[in-house]
Order: structure tokens, then C-alpha cells, then sequence
């Protein structure tokens, strides 16, 4: 029970994600970018975290693949070990924001949002940028044990049938998420705002994530033994420049923010998002460098923002083209720490928790 497949290329494409965010991010908050929808870097963060939750999606099903969740020792088991990834950590960046005076909580509703983590449920801010991912998240642990014992029996049931229901529930959200939106027309920047906190605009990249997962289970083999992969892997670098290139080509209108988030639009990203992780899941080659940022991307993911913070707070140095690798290296060594002293023992501690 609870047996692992672990795609090493998936881990370095979810730390290449944390860095690109971080980035832009950085970027963007110093002025020394200005966001509209043809900056690439705008495009790939702003799908950066579609392609986290197809990770997820992904990652938690290969994990329990073999599990039956109409057992309760394996939902408890399950929500034991999503608890263990995602709360130690966001606890700590909620606590810590509040204590360098980086965030103001205005009531203790707020503050029970947050320390709850419902705010995704709520439609509410989170109290440090990104973190309303989390929320997402936190909504599709919920459900996924029903998702995914519906799925199961299915794909047992009959696999290609399976896999067109997948398809076709997909096809559904992505049109409801890009063509039902004509009240959020002219809204600009305030349109992602509505957008992140919207659980159906995001659930499909979930579903893609669980619907491969059962593809790669069941053709593993097959895959690592196909002359495409081989051909894939020899020529990834140039695969990998052809797929973003792609995701810069369409020239849309300048500084609509949602424009990317609508329509045929939406399907395009949508489209190379899928393929870019597709990508990554088939190739086969080792980085200790990338591994090292897979480890540390949600730890990355959450603390960038503060670190900034602390950093411009403690060096008291303006951002700008020439030192921009300063604050960087900060956060990446903060995030470091954090992920070595605090995070990854905590996981260990309530991982090895028993619940009878």
C-alpha cells in the first residue's frame, strides 16, 4: 500500500515554475517590467501556477494509484500527508509575514481565513501573494478522493471510455472558465482577482493531471521503450525553445491582464500548458541542480514575497537591472533554510504521526 512512482523530470519542471513566478514577480513589483499580455515571462507565471495544479493532480494520483479510498485508513492517510506538505510551511509564512509587519490583519475573521486556509472556499484574499493557489489546492484535496474513486472504477471499467469522459469534462471547464465570462469584460487587472478565486477555472488542469496518471501507470513501459520518446529526449533543449516560443507568438492587446485567462485565448495557453508538462514527463535525464529546486519550489513558491521584503527592509537597497540577482540569491537561500530546518522536518514529524 501507498507505493510511489516518482518522475524525477516532473520535480525539475515544478522547481523551473518557482523560479519563473519568483522572477517575474520580482520583476514586476520592482517596475523593471510592465505587465500586459505579450511579456512572455507574464504568460508562463500566469500559467505557471495552471501548470502547478496539473502537477498536483498528477503527482497525488500516481501516489495513491493503488489505493482504495473506500477505506477510511487510506482517506486518513491521505489527508495526513497533505496536511504534512502544505500547512507546517503556509503556517509559518502567515505567521511570519504578520510578525515583520509585512501584512496587517484587519479582524479576526481574517486571520481565522487564513490560518484555516478556507479562504479559497470564501472567495477571500490571502494574506501573502500566491497563496491563493494554496486555497485552490486545498478545495481540490477535498474532493479528490471522490474524483478519484469515480475514476478509478471507470478506467477499470472500460479505459478508453475513460479517458473520452476525461476529455470531454475537460473541453466543459475549459469553455466554462473562457467563453462564460462576459460580466468580467473591461474589468482589466481586477478580472484575475475574480478569476483565482473561481475553483472552476482551474479544476480541468487537475483533471488533466489525474487523467495522465492513469495513462502513465498503465503505459509506463510502453513509453520508456518508444522510438518518439527516444527522439523526444535527443532533441528536448530545441523542443523545449519551439514550445516557448510558441506560448510568446500570439500578439493579443496590450495591458488587458485577463485577456490571456478568455476565450480561444484561454485554449491556446491552456493547450501548451499541457503539452509543456507532457513534455517534461516523457523526457529522461538527471540535474542535481534542478532536483534541488524541485525540493525546494514550494517552500520557494510561498517565501519569495517576504523575502523580498525582508530583504529591501534589512539591506535597504533599491531594486534595479544591475542588482536584481541579489534578491534572487536571498530568496533562494531563505528559502533554503527554511525548507531544511523547519519545513522538511515538520513534514517528517506529522508524516510519522499514527492515526488508527
Amino acid at each position: 500500500m501507498h507505493n510511489r512512482i516518482y518522475v524525477d523530470t516532473i520535480d525539475y519542471l515544478r522547481g523551473l515554475l518557482a523560479l519563473t513566478i519568483m522572477i517575474y514577480h520580482y520583476l514586476s513589483w520592482s517596475g523593471l517590467i510592465i505587465v500586459n499580455s505579450n511579456n512572455l515571462l507574464f504568460r508562463f507565471a500566469l500559467y505557471g501556477v495552471s501548470i502547478f495544479f496539473i502537477i498536483s493532480g498528477f503527482s497525488i494520483t500516481i501516489a495513491h494509484i493503488n489505493d482504495n479510498f473506500l477505506k477510511i485508513e487510506n482517506i486518513l492517510y491521505f489527508f495526513k500527508k497533505r496536511f504534512a506538505r502544505i500547512y507546517p510551511l503556509f503556517i509559518f509564512v502567515i505567521i511570519f509575514s504578520i510578525i515583520i509587519n509585512y501584512r496587517d490583519v484587519n479582524s479576526i475573521r481574517d486571520l481565522l481565513i487564513n490560518l484555516t486556509i478556507s479562504f479559497g472556499f470564501l472567495h477571500y484574499d490571502s494574506l501573502t501573494p500566491g497563496s491563493w493557489s494554496i486555497g485552490i489546492e486545498v478545495i481540490w484535496y477535498i474532493i479528490f478522493p471522490i474524483i478519484f474513486t469515480i475514476y478509478y472504477i471507470l478506467q477499470k471499467f472500460n479505459f478508453k471510455f475513460f479517458v473520452l469522459v476525461s476529455i470531454l469534462i475537460i473541453l466543459l471547464c475549459i469553455y466554462s472558465s473562457s467563453f462564460v465570462n462576459d460580466y468580467y469584460r473591461g474589468m482589466g487587472i481586477k478580472y484575475f482577482y475574480v478569476y483565482k478565486n473561481n475553483f472552476i477555472n482551474h479544476i480541468y488542469f487537475f483533471i488533466f493531471g489525474v487523467m495522465i496518471a492513469f495513462v502513465y501507470y498503465r503505459y509506463i513501459k510502453f513509453l520508456t521503450k518508444n522510438s518518439f520518446i527516444s527522439f523526444m529526449n535527443k532533441y528536448k533543449l530545441i523542443i523545449l525553445i519551439i514550445i516557448l516560443f510558441l506560448f510568446y507568438f500570439p500578439k493579443l492587446k496590450l495591458n488587458e491582464y485577463f485577456f490571456p485567462l478568455t476565450e480561444w485565448n484561454r485554449i491556446y495557453f491552456s493547450f501548451f500548458s499541457f503539452l509543456l508538462f507532457l513534455v517534461f514527463l516523457l523526457l529522461d535525464f538527471k540535474s542535481n541542480i534542478l532536483k534541488f529546486f524541485g525540493q525546494i519550489s514550494y517552500t520557494l513558491y510561498l517565501t519569495h514575497p517576504i523575502s523580498l521584503f525582508v530583504f529591501s527592509e534589512f539591506f535597504k537597497i533599491g531594486i534595479n537591472y544591475f542588482n536584481i540577482l541579489l534578491p534572487i540569491l536571498f530568496s533562494i537561500l531563505f528559502s533554503t533554510i527554511i525548507y531544511y530546518f523547519y519545513e522538511k522536518p515538520m513534514q517528517k514529524l506529522i508524516n510519522n504521526l499514527r492515526i488508527d
